[in-house]
């Protein structure tokens, strides 16, 4: 397992390129839906077309115990790599503040993503930590390829 560093919008693109042309599905988390007040994300919402599956869960690839949480399946489809496309990075999607505007800012670890090639996890982000962790073997060798910084993790 290593963590990637993602340092700007050209390494999340490499990234986002590779996962849609080898996974068929991700899966995202929003911890913190429920609570009144924090702001709907448009990300999750425009993803809500797509959506192809959810469940309540208290853990998912890198949080191994967490309050009770609605986790949804989406497919890997070129609408949805368009919507990740629309970001810089993993951690910054647009909110929407009181008065109905969405503005664009880091979500403080509110969105966990996990993509998948089949049944197993290719890559995942703790968001709350602010990380993009893996351990595939030809996703590592595009990091290096492309000069992008990863450290092994464990």
């Amino acid at each position: 397992m290593y963590k990637v560093n993602i340092k700007n919008k050209d390494d999340y693109y490499t990234i986002i390129n590779y996962l849609f042309k080898i996974c068929d599905r991700f899966k995202v988390v929003n911890m913190y839906e429920d609570i009144k007040n924090i702001g709907k994300v448009k990300f999750t919402d425009e993803l809500m077309a797509f959506c192809i599956g959810e469940e309540k869960v208290k853990k998912w690839p890198g949080m191994v115990k967490a309050p009770k949480s609605i986790i949804r399946t989406y497919l890997c489809n070129k609408k949805t790599l368009k919507l990740f496309k629309e970001y810089k990075k993993f951690f910054e999607y647009r909110v929407e503040d009181n008065t109905g505007y969405y503005d664009t800012f880091g979500c403080n670890g509110q969105i966990d993503i996990s993509f998948y090639n089949n049944d197993a996890c290719v890559l995942y982000t703790v968001g709350h930590e602010g990380l993009c962790i893996s351990g595939d073997i030809e996703l590592e060798i595009i990091l290096n390829k492309n000069n992008i910084d990863f450290e092994k993790w464990f």
